[in-house]
């Protein structure tokens, strides 16, 4: 996602402190605050990546964290029958897929622009398929044409980096950064409206 192990981790120490407090402010409910944690923490994996540490077992987070996130995604759904019903779907085709295709590279690499490559992604097209429907699904759901237009474009970026470079979380951690400081935004505008 980012260039070295400093920025990685910086950007998981901000995005984390935004959560916190946006969800101790009542900015965001707790599924947003959980779908947020799997996406920035992400760079908390990829600051372990940067520094050496056991590739293929950070890797395997990685991997493990992208697989989550639909579901974390998902919970923002409050008709509960829904949201079990499409969390259980979305697991059962992810463990067939993977049950499938089991010959995953579980290791990252450095890319030719310098971000980090995952090679355990990739997933093949009905994977994506898969795992972008589900996102839809929980986006749509919310019906914030502010979420939908954030994740069509960090979506085709990530998707041109990836073709280009094979690192498709390379704008990730501007995303993130991006992301959390309009919630560190709406902290502070919530805060001057209580006064």
């Amino acid at each position: 996602m980012c260039w070295n192990a400093t920025v990685s981790l910086n950007t998981f120490l901000f995005s984390l402190f935004i959560t916190i407090i946006s969800y101790y402010n009542n900015v965001i409910t707790l599924p947003y605050a959980l779908y947020f944690c799997s996406f920035f923490t992400m760079q908390l994996v990829e600051y372990f990546i940067w520094k050496g540490y056991n590739n293929h077992l950070f890797s395997l987070l990685g991997l493990l964290i992208i697989l989550s996130q639909p579901i974390f995604a998902l919970m923002v759904i409050n008709d509960y029958y829904s949201k079990i019903v499409l969390i259980s779907l979305y697991i059962i085709l992810s463990v067939i897929y993977y049950t499938i295709n089991n010959n995953v590279d579980l290791s990252t690499v450095i890319a030719k622009n310098g971000h980090l490559k995952w090679n355990w992604f990739g997933g093949g097209l009905l994977f994506n398929i898969i795992w972008t429907l589900f996102m839809l699904i929980a986006i749509v759901y919310t019906k914030n044409i502010y979420i939908l237009l954030f994740f069509t474009i960090s979506y085709v970026i990530c998707y041109y980096t990836y073709y280009k470079y094979g690192s498709i979380g390379s704008m990730w951690c501007w995303f993130a950064n991006l992301l959390f400081v309009y919630l560190f935004y709406l902290i502070v505008k919530k805060s001057l409206l209580c006064y």
